[in-house]
C-alpha cells in the first residue's frame, strides 16, 4: 500500500500574468498565472510488520522541464493508493493540471486526484479538517504549531520568488521536502483521535528514518526532536533507539 503526499512550489508565469493585466508584484496571483519550480513527494509504504517505509524525492525546474516534472509526477501517482496534499483541491493540482495541459502532457491520475468525486483516493487535510470549510481554514504552519510539529523551517512562501530569481533552488527544494514531512505528520496527528497513539508511532517511525539517512537528510532532522505528549512521555528518543550517543 503506498501513499504520497504531494506539494509544489510556484512562481508567477510573466506571460500568462501580462495577459491578465496582474501585477504579482501586487500580490498572489491566482493558481492559473503560476508556473511550476518544483514537486516534492514523499513516498510511503508499509511492510510486511505494518511499518512505514519512507522515501522524499523532488523534481525540480534546476534540472528538468515543467513537463518531465509534471510526467515525473503523474507516474508516480499511477502506482499509488491514495494522495495527501494540504490545500491540494484548492492550488498544487490545479497547477499541475494546468500545466499539463500547456505543456500537453496526458495525466489521468492527476486528473482523478483533481476530481472531488475520487475523494477515496485524494485527501486534502485542509478539507478533512475543517469539514469542506466548515471550520475556518487555517495555514499548515497553523495546523503543525497546534501539534508540535516543525514547519516553515528555514524560510516562507513568500521567499520562493526571490531564492529563483537568485537561481538558489537548492533551498527551494528542501523547503518543498519539509512541507510534504509537515502535512505527513499533520495528517498522522489528526487522525488520532480515531487511534490514540497512531500519531506519536507514526513519528517516530519518520525520525529513526531521517536519523539513519544522514547526511542526505539533514535540512529535516528538527523533526527529529522528541513532541511532548499530554500526559507524559514522548515520541521518539534518539539516545534510546541507539542512533545517537551522548
Amino acid at each position: 500500500m503506498t501513499i504520497i503526499v504531494l506539494d509544489i512550489e510556484t512562481i508567477a508565469d510573466p506571460a500568462a500574468c501580462e495577459r491578465a493585466a496582474v501585477d504579482p508584484a501586487d500580490g498572489f496571483p491566482a493558481w492559473p498565472l503560476h508556473q511550476l519550480l518544483c514537486v516534492s513527494l514523499l513516498t510511503v509504504d508499509r511492510d510486511r510488520d505494518q511499518r512505514h517505509r519512507l522515501e522524499v524525492e523532488t523534481f525540480s525546474r534546476s534540472a528538468m522541464s515543467e513537463r518531465a516534472i509534471v510526467a515525473e509526477v503523474e507516474r508516480r501517482l499511477e502506482k499509488c493508493r491514495g494522495v495527501i496534499t494540504y490545500n491540494g483541491r484548492g492550488f498544487d493540482i490545479p497547477v499541475l493540471l494546468a500545466r499539463a495541459a500547456l505543456t500537453g502532457e496526458y495525466v489521468p491520475s492527476l486528473l482523478r486526484a483533481g476530481n472531488r468525486a475520487n475523494a477515496g483516493f485524494h485527501t486534502d487535510l485542509m478539507d478533512e479538517i475543517t469539514s469542506y470549510g466548515a471550520a475556518v481554514r487555517p495555514r499548515l504552519v497553523d495546523v503543525c504549531a497546534g501539534f508540535g510539529i516543525p514547519a516553515k523551517l528555514d524560510i516562507a512562501g513568500s521567499s520562493v520568488a526571490a531564492l529563483a530569481a537568485q537561481g538558489d533552488y537548492g533551498r527551494i527544494e528542501r523547503y518543498c521536502e519539509s512541507d510534504v514531512v509537515s502535512t505527513w505528520l499533520a495528517a498522522q496527528m489528526w487522525r488520532s483521535t480515531q487511534a490514540p497513539g497512531l500519531g506519536i508511532e507514526h513519528w517516530r517511525e519518520l525520525a529513526g528514518w531521517i536519523f539513519s539517512n544522514q547526511p542526505r537528510l539533514a535540512h529535516l532532522l528538527p523533526y527529529v526532536p522528541a513532541p511532548t505528549v499530554p500526559g507524559g512521555g514522548s515520541a521518539f528518543d534518539p539516545c534510546a533507539a541507539g542512533l545517537i550517543d551522548l
